[in-house]
């Protein structure tokens, strides 16, 4: 239990400090708290304030000045695509603090509950479970990515503002976006755990009706945590988060690309394919750690399956145990996916497969423009 409690105060620290999530975290007669007080919400106000004066002067200057970027290592359709990836930064960073502030209350009533359900659950959830080291995993990624983010823009050799400007707003989404997704998956993990073990508890074959009830009680509970609560309150932040990650995540691989095509005419050699490779990787691991997590996020409803997968092959002496049974079979028959971002998609190891099946076209379509820009320019040029 120690380590998910250090996992949820770093979380909350992090998000704390990006002013996505107001509040005091405390330990109080061995059980965490989590305080919500009106310095915090007066706080939060004005993080609202700067974050969206911020964001709408960036979002205008990435307009009306974007002509002028330029990247030594892109044509004009890259350097298009990293202005439009700059204003997709800029939206979902308003957004995300827009809704963050609009449901704080509901938020923090939320992480409540989770915390009071953790222990809560002390008596049934197995010993074994184990969920530090998500965020730190997460943390060096990012760490890594901010320095390249920062490398690239001094290397292109921007304006002083404009350098400064595309860094704050790169690394904040991508702290932002991260922390949001990898909290989501602990608590997923959380739940999931928690199925786990019950099903555990299921398959005894000396379980009594009296335990049957209590434990499709609590499983009955968890997957209401899942549609009512983690549902309500994640399903905005993952729906926009998870777009603004496939919109963004070409960006790595077309910059591998660029460095290929242009070898014949500037001479590249096979060194600087793997460095620009390896700044590719870099610069796409957080949102590679994205999609891995929302992937895990599908054993929730594997979890909630398997229940009905127990019940069907585990025999029982009692009759009323059989009734009880059955009509928890008759509920549970027609169950949609248990973690979903509003409806759009489950989170599952397909809707992944379907996020990077966009990426890889998205790619294609850059490229084909990329090659068409150069034969135009070619063709000007002679």
């Amino acid at each position: 239990m120690k380590s998910f409690y250090w996992e949820l105060y770093f979380h909350l620290k992090t998000l704390n400090l990006f002013g996505l999530m107001n509040g005091k975290y405390c330990r109080c007669d061995g059980k965490a708290k989590l305080i919500f007080e009106k310095h915090h919400k007066m706080k939060a106000f004005a993080t609202l304030v700067i974050v969206y004066i911020f964001a709408i002067i960036m979002s205008i200057c990435g307009i009306v000045f974007g002509g002028e970027v330029h990247f030594d290592d892109f044509n004009r359709t890259g350097d298009t695509i990293f202005i439009v990836h700059f204003e997709c930064s800029c939206l979902v960073m308003l957004f995300l603090y827009g809704y963050c502030y609009w449901s704080h209350e509901k938020n923090i009533l939320f992480l409540q509950k989770i915390l009071r359900y953790r222990h809560e659950c002390e008596g049934f959830v197995s010993p074994d479970i184990h969920l530090c080291g998500l965020y730190g995993v997460y943390f060096v990624i990012c760490l890594l990515s901010s320095l390249i983010y920062f490398l690239i823009f001094l290397s292109a050799e921007l304006p002083l503002f404009s350098t400064i400007a595309y860094t704050i707003v790169y690394i904040s989404m991508l702290w932002i976006s991260g922390i949001v997704i990898v909290m989501y998956l602990s608590v997923a993990l959380l739940v999931g755990n928690s199925l786990k073990f019950l099903n555990m508890q299921l398959s005894r074959q000396d379980l009594q009706l009296g335990d049957l009830k209590g434990l499709l009680v609590k499983r009955q509970h968890l997957l209401t945590l899942c549609y009512v609560d983690i549902n309500r309150h994640y399903g905005a932040m993952l729906l926009s988060i998870v777009a603004f990650v496939a919109i963004i995540a070409p960006s790595g691989p077309f910059y591998v690309i660029t460095q290929i095509v242009k070898g014949p005419t500037e001479e590249s050699t096979i060194l600087t394919v793997t460095i620009s490779g390896f700044v590719s990787l870099v610069w796409n691991l957080p949102w590679i750690a994205i999609f891995f997590a929302i992937a895990a996020c599908g054993g929730v409803t594997t979890e909630a399956n398997q229940s009905i997968r127990i019940l069907f092959r585990t025999h029982f002496g009692d009759p009323k145990t059989y009734k009880v049974i059955d009509r928890f079979l008759w509920l549970n028959l027609r169950s949609k996916p248990v973690l979903n971002a509003w409806g759009f998609f489950a989170l599952s190891r397909s809707s992944v497969f379907k996020c990077l099946t966009f990426i890889m076209n998205f790619i294609i379509i850059l490229v084909q423009f990329m090659d068409l820009e150069n034969r135009i320019s070619i063709n000007h040029n002679l």
